[in-house]
């Protein structure tokens, strides 16, 4: 009887110790259960909404718009500088994983970019990560209908409709309108010297088809023809690719104001057809005034 209760006894033990490591085991899984439970509500009933707003930005994208540029007008409201149509291929460096298979898949759509690849190449490895680069510009209408057609389907590119500046008058008066580039690095360096920190640049003096004024009146008068951008807003998927337009989320440029000069375009074009080839300078007032003709 001795030798059954030890049997008995050492049994009883086996199984308290046993029941002890169940009992711990149930507590870790309880606990482990709980802290899972107690995660997922904190990002479903706390952070649900962070998360979706994240969501939803990775889902919209925003295209700017570049404005119409302001046009510059004679005495009379004849254009002197003016604007025209152009289309352009743009594509986003940061939502592109192999550049080389992009602009391939560009070149099946335009031939003619094969022979720009290593312009191409640079541009891009220059610009800033989240800038567009324009790989391909003023583009005729049968070449932009192709590539528009194909655009959606490779991630990162997107077609442009901006404007390029027109001077009707040429050189009669190039020595006054100036003209307008793309903004350089030292132009880059004042903008931003002039609000004060990078962060409150506007976007827009980095797209490809905005230009600033750099001499003349195109110069003295930039701010006010520039214009403000405006937005598209297009719906993208996870692999980057434009699936659907939003309407309703778009946000028209607004145009640059328009600048009346004093001068008549008559009386320069005349100026210039009377001196021919030959050198002078020829000034017409008005007295009452103190206009410039």
């Amino acid at each position: 009887m001795a030798e059954t209760s030890i049997i008995f006894s050492d049994v009883n033990e086996r199984q308290g110790v046993f029941s002890r490591r169940i009992f711990l085991m149930g507590g870790v899984v309880a606990f482990g259960l709980f802290a899972l439970t107690g995660r997922l509500a904190q990002l479903q009933l706390i952070e649900g909404g962070k998360y979706r707003r994240l969501s939803s930005a990775n889902q919209f994208n925003y295209r700017l718009i570049p404005p119409p540029r302001g046009q510059i007008l004679d005495r009379n409201g004849v254009v002197i500088a003016g604007n025209r149509p152009s289309f352009s291929v743009l594509v986003m460096r940061s939502q592109v994983k192999d550049i080389d298979e992009t602009l391939d898949q560009i070149a099946y759509v335009l031939p003619q970019t094969l022979l720009r690849r290593r312009a191409i190449l640079r541009d891009i490895n220059q610009s800033r990560r989240f800038a567009p680069t324009a790989i391909a510009t003023d583009l005729n209408w049968e070449d932009f209908a192709r590539v528009n057609l194909y655009a959606s389907t490779i991630p990162g590119v997107d077609v442009s409709m901006d404007e390029v500046r027109v001077y009707h008058y040429g050189g009669a008066f190039s020595h006054v309108i100036g003209y307008v580039g793309k903004i350089s690095d030292k132009d880059l360096k004042a903008e931003t010297e002039a609000v004060g920190d990078e962060d409150q640049l506007d976007p827009i003096l980095l797209h490809p088809g905005f230009r600033i004024g750099k001499q003349g009146i195109e110069k003295a008068f930039d701010k006010e023809l520039r214009g403000v951008a405006g937005a598209r807003k297009i719906e993208v998927n996870a692999t980057g690719n434009i699936i659907a337009e939003d309407a309703d989320g778009m946000r028209p440029a607004t145009p640059g104001e328009d600048v009346t000069l004093t001068l008549d375009a008559e009386i320069q074009q005349r100026a210039l057809e009377v001196f021919g080839e030959d050198s002078g300078g020829a000034v017409l007032m008005n007295i009452h005034t103190g206009e410039v003709l």
